[in-house]
């Protein structure tokens, strides 16, 4: 890639005064200079107390050198070499995944995470001692800026001085490469924000407003908590937008641009647009990585952290195509009384969503009701008149696996075209939008569990439950409440939205996680420590109010 040194674009006055070299005098230590160099760094440019950065900073020196094609891979492999200075940081070496660990897992660990500036999940310095592709360099150097703050405005000086009387076409352009990958992860300090704004500003031909523009939209949402993608790099090159490809239920397929900050409740709103649903209530992204299904969610998660985390799964179990992963768009809770009867949309998207989850146990309901459904499967898909071959294909098509193998399927054919001929709606000849919204009311009745928010906590207070870790879930009618470690056993506490009276989050002892109180109109407590109380908080005051204005009305 060749990138066009000159600017095209003036810079703007009320940042001339912020020139990165008088910033470099100031402030690079060691009579560092702030000009291309070959040589790899013996200790940071900028001045740190911190022995661990420093040596870091050494590191990402390495890294940021062989990025930029302006030093060679080693020749050799040696875990014990030292990178710089006299002994080697203790830094952990634990890999993201363990052989044990799941995609799903790791997910929910993520979420759970409310600090994630900790050295648990740093690379090993080591790793610079070893050949290593494109993006395993930048996700060393970034991973690095997510989790040490006093390391982002050192990673900027290091790239931006690169950049500097760089005589190479070729390490000159992956260098704004690089940096225009770092700005989508991390901001600068607000001591260096000025100087860096204004060397983009002076960036060749438009990768410097390219790179302006992916740092404003960072600075909107800050640091992201996982380092960049390869769709990301593939982006950068070309100085394009991300495509992200998003799969809905019924197996159709949109791309959508986004930039490197967007969030799930911004592409949730892009995809609503898109697809002209009335509400996006209660939809969210979901991540796949090797057949391994998650929620993200539907708020102000980044979109690409998941993705990013897709890919280092995908890495750690030694897969040649890191890009296996599939983004979805999915219903996972309903409001009370949701009123789909306009949407036509939403109710084709969560009418796929059922039957498919029926096919793949996802939803288990009463063979009969099963048998109800895929009858009224048949009609919507097929019409009115029964043709075998088309039944028997949509048999093997909706039945769970279990029951495939254990009831003869000329018998489940038997029992569909049964329910078939005396279903009301079918011999009414009724219109498949409405036979749909019957299946959608079916799970929005039943599988109350299944279309819930799930969080995880700890209960600190309540009658007759005890202080065990547990799994809450909002769902459209209220509150359950289940045992974190025995799932499968009945639930602990069930509120109704016209028990609760008041819910808040609040802060209080000696944890630094939220509390979420909830009071019944009887004035009894309940309260659960978790790291989502603030969310759940929100959800349920947002259900409670859904509650009061539909029996205010009902009472008018």
């Amino acid at each position: 890639m060749e990138i066009d040194r000159k600017h095209d674009s003036q810079e703007p006055d009320n940042l001339t005064s912020f020139d990165f070299e008088s910033f470099a005098k100031s402030n690079f230590q060691n009579g560092e200079i702030f000009q291309f160099s070959r040589v790899p760094l013996m200790s940071s440019l900028l001045s740190t107390n911190n022995v661990e950065d420093r040596k870091a900073a050494c590191a990402i020196s390495v890294a940021v050198l062989r990025f930029m094609r302006d030093m060679g891979e080693p020749k050799f492999e040696e875990e014990e070499i030292e990178i710089s200075e006299t002994t080697e940081i203790k830094s952990p070496s634990n890999k993201a995944y363990s052989s044990g660990t799941t995609f799903k897992r790791k997910v929910e660990s993520q979420k759970a995470q409310t600090n994630f500036l900790t050295s648990h999940n740093l690379p090993a310095l080591v790793m610079m001692n070893r050949c290593t592709t494109n993006i395993e360099k930048v996700q060393f150097i970034t991973s690095f800026g997510i989790r040490r703050p006093p390391l982002r405005d050192e990673i900027y000086c290091q790239i931006c001085r690169q950049l500097v009387k760089n005589g190479s076409q070729t390490s000159f352009a992956r260098g704004w490469i690089l940096l225009a990958l770092c700005v989508g992860v991390f901001p600068p300090s607000d001591k260096l924000l000025k100087y860096l704004t204004n060397f983009l500003k002076q960036g060749p031909g438009q990768f410097g407003d390219y790179c302006y523009n992916i740092l404003q939209r960072t600075l909107q949402v800050r640091c992201r908590k996982q380092p960049p993608t390869t769709v990301e790099l593939e982006a950068v090159k070309t100085q394009s937008t991300l495509n992200l490809p998003i799969t809905f239920m019924d197996g159709s397929t949109k791309t959508f641009e986004v930039d490197p900050a967007v969030t799930c409740a911004e592409l949730c709103q892009l995809i609503k647009n898109e697809l002209g649903l009335r509400d996006i209530f209660g939809f969210s992204i979901f991540i796949e990585a090797l057949t391994q299904v998650s929620n993200w969610g539907c708020g102000e998660e980044s979109v690409l952290d998941a993705v990013s985390l897709a890919e280092q799964y995908a890495c750690s179990k030694k897969l040649s195509d890191p890009n296996d992963w599939h983004l979805y768009l999915r219903k996972d809770l309903f409001a009370p009384t949701d009123n789909l009867s306009g949407d036509k949309v939403a109710i084709d998207l969560i009418y796929h969503q059922i039957v498919g989850g029926i096919h793949a146990e996802e939803y288990i309901c009463e063979q009969q009701q099963m048998i109800s459904i895929i009858a009224k499967r048949y009609y919507i898909e097929h019409g009115h008149e029964i043709k075998q071959h088309l039944l028997r294909q949509v048999v093997q098509d909706s039945f769970p696996p279990y029951l495939l193998t254990t009831i003869a399927e000329d018998e489940l054919i038997k029992s569909v075209t049964a329910a078939f001929n005396t279903s009301s709606r079918i011999q009414e000849r009724s219109d498949v939008g409405v036979v749909k919204k019957d299946i959608v009311n079916y799970a929005m009745k039943h599988w109350l569990r299944e279309f819930s928010r799930m969080f995880d906590g700890f209960v600190t207070s309540g009658p007759n439950l005890p202080k065990i870790a547990v799994r809450l879930a909002c769902n459209s009618e209220g509150l359950l409440v289940f045992s974190f470690e025995k799932r499968d056993t009945p639930q602990l506490l069930n509120l109704s939205y016209s028990q609760i009276k008041k819910v808040d989050s609040v802060r209080k002892g000696m944890y630094l996680d939220a509390v979420l109180v909830l009071t019944t109109v009887r004035s009894t407590t309940y309260s659960f420590r978790s790291l989502h109380a603030d969310n759940m908080s929100d959800l349920i005051n947002h259900f409670l109010k859904f509650n009061s204005s539909n029996t205010a009305g009902a009472d008018d």
